[in-house]
């Protein structure tokens, strides 16, 4: 986080999930305990930017 001046910051982020995109799945019992299966995604990247105001 990094403040552009006294009341307006500036954050950016990245995440990238999978990298080597890898075969994933997940098996659970839902609440009427019947199995449920499900595949993960894939490589995955996302991003953004938070701008902030401080009042005071």
């Amino acid at each position: 986080k990094t403040m552009v001046n006294k009341h307006w910051g500036i954050e950016a982020f990245a995440r990238l999930e999978n990298v080597f995109d890898e075969n994933y799945a997940f098996a659970t019992l839902n609440p009427a305990n019947a199995p449920a299966f499900g595949p993960f995604i894939g490589r995955n990247v996302f991003g953004g930017l938070s701008v902030r105001y401080v009042f005071e």
